[in-house]
Order: C-alpha cells, then structure tokens, then sequence
C-alpha cells in the first residue's frame, strides 16, 4: 500500500528534514573530535518521539576547521551524514555545506545538541537513480494544472523525470535532490494559453529512501527573455502518481511577467514539528553572517508580537500566492522598516533565538517576494553568460540568470522603464508580450531599499530556490544603471562592467547582495565567478573615481575609466572645481531648499544625507569580511564616520543628523574642514533631542546605523575614540535588545 499522507511542509521541515539509512556509525578518532563551540540545538515541539528523525541543513564553517567532509555528533557519537560541500575555503577545509542525517531518537519535547567533526568522505557515491526515483516506493509524482476558460494546460515532474530534464543538487547515500526544469532553446515543458507558453513550471525534489517520502517544491515562473507576458489563470496542485491528491487551489489570479510563486509539501507525510538554532555565536565567526552582538536577549514577549498580536504580524498578514505577506510591496517608499538592514528584522530574530515562529515567518516572506518583478531569465541561444574564463571556456548563457555579457546594453530599471530606453540597442532589448504591466503599480523594487531576503535562508537550508532568488536580485540590481559608458553614471569602460551607480545607500546595498552572492554560490558555477568578476569591477570603478592610490586595481581600464568618467559625478551638476571632497563625501548630494530646518540656505548649496553614508560604509565593510579589498574605499568613506564623531571642531551628534551641507554657496566648492560644515548648520538647529529620539527607533534610528558603520571602520584612522561614542551613546539603547539588526561589533 502506498501512503497517501500528504502535508504542507512548514518553515521547519524546509529547515531539517532529511534522511538516510540507519547505519552504525564507528566512534570518532581523537584527531576528528568536534569543534564545541560549533554546534545546534534541535528542539522536538510536537510532543511526539521518534526513532530515525531526518535532519536536513546547510552550514557555513570557520577555517581551517573542516578539512574533508562535516560528520554531524550527538552525544560523542558520530552519526552517518552526507555532507555536499558545496564551497571551500582557500586552503581546501570546508566554507559551506549541505548535512542530510537523522537523529536516532528524537523524544517528545527534548532538546538535542548536535557537534560537527571531519570525516573522509561525504558519503555522495551512488545517488538515487532516475529509475529509483520512478519506484513504486516514492510514488511519486507532481503536477500543475492551470485552467482558463475551460482550457486546461498542465505539467508533471515525473514526466520531466522521464525525458531526463533534470540535474543533480544535492546526492549520495542518505538523500537525493533533484532540480526538474528544462531551460532548454526547446523548452518542451513550458506550458501556456497560446502560442507563446510564457510560464516555466519548475520542481524541486528530495528523495528520502528510508522510509520513501519525498520533499517537493512546486515553483511557477515567467521569467523567459523573449516570452514575458502577464497570465491569467486558477491553479491546481496535485501530488503522488498512484491515487493523485490535490494539495492547493486558487481560484483565477494574475501572475505577472518576471516573477514567480512556489509552495512546497511532502509525499508521504511531513515530519513533526521541530525548532532549531543554528548557533549565532558560532556563525559570525564563519564570517558567512555579520558579528552581530550576542549579548542581546529578544524577549517573548516581542517574538509573541512580531508572530500573532500585532496587525502586522506574521499571522495577520496575507500569504497566499502573491500576496504581500510582512513586505513592503512599493519598495521606494520613504520611511525605515522591518526589512531594511543588514537583514530582516524577522531574520535577525530568527538568528539570535533560533524560535520556529521567526523561521517560519522569515521562510515565508522570502517565498513571497518572489513576486517583485526581477525574475529574468535568458531565452536566446548563443550568448555568453561570462567573459571567458582562464582556460578559454565560456559558458553559454541560455536558461540562466539575466547577465550584462549576454546582453551588454540593456537596462531594467522599474517597471516598463526599460521596453524602450534609448541608450538600449535593439539587439539587447527585453520587451514583453502584449503590453505586460510588469505591475510597477502593484510590486515596485529599487536597489535604494533593497533587502537581503535570501542569502540567510540559504546559507541555513541549502534550498536552491533561495538560492536562485539571491542570484535574480544580485542580476537585476547589476543591470538597473545607465550601460553607458560615455557618462558618470554608466557602467564602466564596456557594457558589462560591474559598475554600480545609484543613490549612495543604493551602493552599499547593491554592493552588499553582490558579495554575499559571490561568496555563496558554490564553487566553479557560472554564477559564482560573475558575481565575483563584477564585484571586483565595481571597486575598481570606485577606487579611480575617488582618485585611491596603490591599489591594486590602479592602471586597470575599470580604475582608468573611473578616474577619468566616472569622477564627473563630483563635478557635472554644478559650476564648481572638479576637486574631489575631502571630508569624505560619496557624492555631491542636492540643493538646500529654503526651508531646511537643519542646513542653512544661505551659507550651504548642496547637501547630502550621512546615513546614507552608513549604509555605503555597511556594504564596504561586508565585501570585506567576505573577501574582497575594500581597504582603501574604507579609508575614504571613514571619515564621514569616525572623523566627524572625533574631531574637535565639530558636535559629534551632528554626524546622525537627517542631511549634511557638502558644498560652499559662496564659491561652490566643497567644505574642507569639519568647523566650516558646522558654522552651515541653522544656529537654532540642536541635534541632541534628535539623537535620542532615534534610539527609540531600532529599525532606523539614525545612530544605530551609525553604530553599525562605526563597527565596519574600527581599524580605520580615528576609528578606536569613534568606537568608544558608540559604547557610550548607543550601545546602552534598550531598543536594541528586541531588535538587535544593526547591532554589530568590530571584528
């Protein structure tokens, strides 16, 4: 008999489930004991016992620690895991992995702690066949139905299974997943109401042989280059091949081109509810996280709210298939906000307490956002996705994300903004079908707001599909500037430069989702090396617009480029010298308006916002911990930082005010020292009343970005006296406790 248990896998079971054959496993040699301090803690919250519980997570490790393959201990015994690294480190230990195990008791309502050792081997050998996988014991089978006016079109993961539209992600003894998606020039699985078959369905798999369940994540997607267009349909969502059930309805919905829904269930039945904590201690060290405060206990009180009692909360919130869930769909709108920061404020809890509610409210609002319109994916054969590589090969840029070589030209801003810019050659144009809305009214990204929705959930759980999103965002953001290469604002010397020019919190946002992608994908994919190429580009541009010495990049055409083009921006928009500012400003900023209640309009032009300035200085100091050289970009952007905190000519709770005056009006040069940035300020104008209002504001309150930029320049000039401000202004805020998001301390 074949279990037709189905049920919706929930934030916990995307987090852990996995398992693997019951072996015993042979005690650990001294030389594989496990690290202490690196461990989780599983915690059963069912009330239901079970023998063999799977277990299925992702982990970054520090240095040096792993040398082979991470074997998960429990109680000094070591337990059978397949480990799929799927990065290393430079000197060849792991940086990140995927662990599939099973605990062999998992009481009711206890907690397990689990250490991680190295082992030889990952156990990856003889994965799950594709003739396993269409075993009577899987039954398995998933299918979507899309219905429209009578018509019905629909498309099945066993029939893609069987035409051998499938890779591999994670394989070997314990637990197979599969990707089911033909990216394809055919692209025979495509399905549609016409002609065109704008929509991809896409299947994630894992395998579990035993005790034969199956994990599946159904994902609808438009995102094909030369077929966007808006549908309309109602949804059905079957699962099992032998006496097939429906797991989802929706009634007759629009879904707009470049973007995508998914759901995920089990066949076979989800395991009981389990809640783990991954170990912030331990993560920051990996670097793969920031070093957030650890001190900091978020109450239950707060966790109680943030899930259930608010308006907002998570269980109030709307989270079907493109709704808003906790998100804030027009993501221009002025204001600070929950996802605004380093991450997430639902993210951050969920790394401080490791509490189910969080996981499962930041699991699901990173599923839903998949419903920005940022999803493109290249349709056209015989474009290269990269530069070539070392040893000539390049690979093709068919079925991946949107990259700036495939088409170097082209620009995707906001909405129908891009269709027909003119700057765009019609070779690279994308230009959606029947007049596609691209719901700029409805859904609208910017990189001046942009969150970092995923790369916490995949660096926890492996999942491709958080994966891939990183990968859309990281893409679309790389192509939302001017290609140009003839104007400040372009791109750099050639089309697919990683230039990145935008509002000054724009960079650092940018530049912080660019890194993180670099230093996530997994080693020796396409993606991987493009994200790092462009990184690299982007402070290489920097660094000759900022006129930066010994550098390594100095010379370079991206440096030249910048040096030359790019350092235009200090000068095209006003009849002032081209010097550059030397208080450390990252542009020019705007004109002061007569009524400013902060600068004053009669001694100051233009002015700029220095918690901007905070955020770029976040975005610099993250590429650095995650490895790239943002040394000398540091040193230049520190000043707006530690020397306005330190300097004996300026109030140092000046530096959190909302705008700070950059240019001269009497000769519209830039202020050269911080007593005549002071004297531009409104003598009515006192700073100290604002200052401690934002302490009350933990999601951005002014002084704690501070706070945050202030931790990134520790080591810059000045940086220890600046770092003592923030120990004994800011760190105190009592607001930092239930929100802990930009509390984070100098490595």
């Amino acid at each position: 008999m074949f279990s037709i248990r189905v049920m919706r896998a929930t934030c916990w079971f995307a987090l852990t489930c996995g398992f693997l054959l019951c072996l015993p496993a042979p005690p650990l040699p001294v030389s594989a004991q496990a690290n202490v301090s690196n461990f989780i803690t599983i915690r059963e919250k069912a009330g239901v016992t079970t023998t063999n519980y799977p277990v299925q997570i992702a982990r970054p490790f520090a240095p040096g620690e792993i040398k082979k393959f991470p074997r998960a201990v429990v109680n000094g015994a070591a337990l059978t895991t397949q480990a799929d690294v799927k990065a290393r480190w430079a000197d060849g230990t792991v940086k990140h992995a995927v662990l599939e195990f099973y605990l062999p008791t998992l009481a009711a309502n206890s907690t397990v702690t689990v250490t991680f050792a190295n082992q030889a081997s990952g156990l990856n050998a003889n994965p799950l066949t594709k003739a396993a996988m269409l075993g009577k014991g899987f039954n398995f089978n998933a299918r979507m139905e899309l219905s429209r006016m009578g018509t019905i079109t629909s498309a099945a993961a066993r029939d893609m299974l069987n035409a051998d539209q499938f890779t591999y992600w994670n394989q070997g003894t314990v637990a197979t997943s599969i990707i089911l998606a033909d990216h394809s020039l055919a692209r025979t699985f495509d399905i549609g109401f016409d002609s065109n078959r704008s929509i991809r369905p896409i299947f994630h798999a894992t395998f579990w042989p035993l005790v034969n369940k199956v994990k599946v994540r159904f994902i609808g997607e438009v995102a094909n280059t030369v077929a966007l267009q808006d549908q309309t349909y109602a949804l059905s969502l079957k699962l099992q091949n032998l006496n097939p059930i429906n797991v989802y309805s929706k009634a007759s919905f629009t879904h707009p081109a470049a973007t995508r829904w998914t759901k995920e269930f089990w066949i076979g039945g989800a395991p009981s509810k389990i809640e783990i904590n991954h170990n912030l201690e331990y993560l920051r060290q990996t670097t793969a996280v920031p070093n957030f405060d650890t001190s900091h206990v978020i109450s239950e009180a707060v966790l109680h709210a943030a899930y259930t009692q608010n308006l907002d909360s998570w269980t109030n919130a709307a989270k079907d298939i493109f709704d808003g869930g906790n998100l804030f769909k027009l993501m221009p709108t002025a204001g600070g906000r929950d996802e605004i920061g380093p991450y997430p404020t639902w993210v951050v809890r969920w790394l401080y307490t490791g509490d189910a509610r969080m996981c499962e409210q930041s699991v699901g609002n990173a599923e839903l956002s998949a419903a920005f319109p940022i999803h493109f994916r290249e349709g056209l054969d015989g474009r290269s996705f990269d530069r070539p590589a070392a040893n000539g090969t390049q690979p093709a840029a068919l079925g991946k994300i949107l990259s700036m070589t495939a088409r170097p030209t082209v620009f995707l801003h906001r909405g129908n903004a891009y269709i027909d810019y003119n700057y765009t050659e019609p070779i690279d144009k994308i230009v959606p079908l029947n007049g596609t809305s691209m719901q700029d009214d409805e859904w609208l990204p910017d990189c001046a707001h942009q969150p970092d929705y995923h790369s916490v959930l995949y660096t926890l759980t492996g999942d491709y599909f958080f994966l891939e999103e990183m990968n859309f965002w990281a893409s679309w953001s790389a192509v939302s500037a001017n290609f140009t290469n003839a104007y400040w604002w372009g791109r750099g010397p050639v089309g697919d430069t990683g230039g990145i020019i935008d509002e000054v919190r724009g960079d650092g946002w940018i530049l912080r989702n660019r890194a993180q992608a670099a230093f996530l994908n997994p080693d020796g994919s396409a993606e991987k090396n493009y994200f790092t190429r462009l990184t690299h580009d982007a402070i290489a541009v920097w660094e000759g617009t900022l006129g930066l010495t010994g550098t390594p990049n100095e010379g370079t055409p991206n440096y030249v480029w910048g040096a030359t083009t790019a350092r235009k921006k200090f000068s095209d928009k006003m009849p002032h010298p081209t010097e550059l500012p030397p208080l450390g400003y990252w542009e020019e900023g705007h004109a002061v308006g007569s009524w400013s209640e902060i600068v004053d309009y009669n001694k100051a032009e233009i002015e700029a916002s220095p918690w901007m300035h905070f955020i770029l200085v976040y975005g610099l100091g993250r590429a650095q911990e995650l490895g790239f050289s943002t040394d000398k970009l540091l040193g230049y952007a520190s000043k707006v930082v530690n020397r306005s905190l330190t300097n004996a000519n300026y109030n140092p709770f000046l530096t959190t005010a909302y705008q700070m005056p950059t240019v001269k009006r009497v000769n519209d040069a830039f202020y050269l020292s911080y007593l005549d940035e002071r004297k531009s300020y409104l003598a009515t104008f006192d700073p100290m009343p604002g200052f401690y209002e934002q302490l009350q504001d933990g999601n951005h309150g002014y002084a704690f970005l501070l706070m945050t930029a202030t931790a990134m320049t520790r080591r810059e000039a000045a940086g220890t006296q600046a770092w003592s401000f923030v120990q004994q202004n800011i760190q105190p805020a009592p607001a930092l406790h239930d929100n802990p998001k930009w509390a984070i301390l100098p490595r």
